[in-house]
Parts: structure tokens; sequence; C-alpha cells
């Protein structure tokens, strides 16, 4: 939904869908004041993406995969980026070499900047970009 409005901004008539009944809590107008909704992290891994090559048009390769933790590198010239899923609600912790660096987008937005040392605990369902050294 657009808007916390009956129609949800997409129409001035009847709308054809159900509206849940929190449309206007998910709502764009909503989510655009929230630092951690969903559109925003949208918009910052959109942002990321579009700035760092390495994200779209670069190499990918696994590192590991531990425990419902799927861990992969992306490369593109002297930029590295190392990607760590948790696919499971639990948290996790994953150990590699390669996971060195600052954390340059997560789940979890308060973890922008974090110094990670090869080990990285996950939250529950959590996703974390790191750049490596170097990158």
């Amino acid at each position: 939904p657009w808007d916390g409005s009956a129609s949800c901004g997409f129409t001035t008539g009847e709308p054809w869908l159900p509206l849940g009944e929190e449309h206007g809590a998910r709502s764009v107008a909503a989510q655009r004041h929230d630092p951690d909704s969903m559109l925003m992290l949208t918009r910052a891994l959109l942002e990321l993406r579009r700035r760092e090559p390495a994200l779209s048009i670069g190499d990918w390769a696994p590192l590991a995969v531990e425990e419902h933790v799927l861990v992969y590198a992306r490369t593109w010239r002297d930029r590295r980026f190392v990607i760590a899923l948790n696919l499971r609600s639990a948290p996790r912790a994953v150990r590699h070499e390669e996971l060195a660096g600052r954390v340059e987008l997560s789940t979890r937005l308060a973890r922008v900047g974090q110094r990670i040392e090869g080990r990285l605990d996950l939250a529950g369902d959590e996703a974390v970009i790191v750049a490596t050294e170097g990158a």
C-alpha cells in the first residue's frame, strides 16, 4: 500500500483486492519515516548495488555452508564483499578467514560499520554484507 487511506493510495474507487487490517502501518508513507523498515533496507540495498559493481557484475564464489548459513564472495577488480545469510530463524555463528572487514549492510541496520574478524554472529534470518580488508 502507498498510504494509510481506505484505498491505500491505489484508487479513488473501491479496491478489488482485500486490504489487510495493518495496511496503514505497512504503507510506503509509514515506512518512509522508519529507518528500520523494509522500504529503507530495500533502498539501502539498491543504492549499495548501484555503487559497488562487485555486487552486480562481479565474480561469485561460494565460501561455506554450515548449519543453514550460506557464505559467498562477490569480487570485481579490487573490491571484494563477503555475504553471509542465516537461513534459519535461530541465531548462528559462522567462522571463515575471509570474514574480515566491516559490515557494509545488514538486515539489522544497527550493525553497519561493525568490524568483523573471522567470526560472525548472525541473528535469526539475518543477512550481512561485509566489505573485506582492502575493499
